[in-house]
C-alpha cells in the first residue's frame, strides 16, 4: 500500500472484516514492507506513527534488514518526507510492495563486522 488508508479505502488484507472489531481510535495501516514489518498511523494523535507486524496485527515490527530497507526506502520517497524533510527524501529509492519474505540476508561475518555481534 502506497497511501495513508483512510474510511474509504480498501480495508488492509490482515485487518478484521468485522465492523464491531474495528474502533477509530485504533491505529491503521499505512503500509506492509515485509510480513512481519509495516507501519501505522494513529488517526487520533495527529503526526504519530508507530511500527507493526502485519501477520501478527501486532506492535512487534521485525524482519531482515532488507526488510527494513525496504520500509526506509518507502519513507524516504513518500511525498510526506518531501513536506517535513525535504533534505532526506529521495523520489528515486524503489519500494518493494511485493516484498512479502526473503531478501538477501546478513551473514554471521557481516553482522559482527557491522554490529559486533
Amino acid at each position: 500500500m502506497t497511501k495513508l488508508l483512510t474510511e474509504e479505502s480498501t480495508p488492509h488484507p490482515f485487518a478484521s472484516t468485522n465492523e464491531d472489531d474495528v474502533d477509530p481510535n485504533f491505529y491503521r495501516p499505512v503500509v506492509d514492507a515485509a510480513k512481519r514489518l509495516g507501519l501505522q498511523h494513529c488517526h487520533t494523535m495527529g503526526d504519530w506513527f508507530v511500527g507493526w507486524n502485519p501477520r501478527s496485527e501486532s506492535g512487534s515490527a521485525e524482519g531482515h534488514w532488507v526488510h527494513w530497507v525496504n520500509l526506509a526506502a518507502y519513507i524516504l520517497s513518500h511525498p510526506a518526507t518531501k513536506a517535513v524533510a525535504p533534505k532526506q527524501y529521495q523520489p528515486q529509492l524503489v519500494f518493494d510492495r511485493k516484498m512479502y519474505n526473503g531478501g538477501k540476508e546478513l551473514s554471521s561475518d557481516k553482522l559482527t563486522k557491522f554490529f559486533g555481534e
